[in-house]
């Protein structure tokens, strides 16, 4: 379901924490999805290798999180 996806990036501090309180996770778990997005930039859950596989599986299944917009091609016109 598409608009069950929650987009990370661009999430505060706030955002993440209530998020990862919403689906069960310890209140330490906001700060180091805020790391691996803002200072490693991985672009999917299971690339945050320092969340329990468990915690990292259950959010998955509870919220289908995308990390970030889908990439969007940008085309610039040629000099000519």
């Amino acid at each position: 379901m598409e608009s069950s996806k929650k987009v990370l990036l661009g999430m505060t501090a706030g955002e993440l924490k209530e998020l990862t309180e919403e689906l069960g996770m310890p209140r330490f778990a906001a700060g180091q999805m805020a790391r691996w997005l803002y200072t490693a930039h991985v672009m999917s859950i299971d690339g945050m290798t320092n969340l329990s596989k468990a915690n990292r599986r259950a959010s998955t299944r509870r919220a289908p999180w995308v990390p970030c917009p889908p990439p969007t091609a940008s085309v610039r016109p040629t000099e000519r």
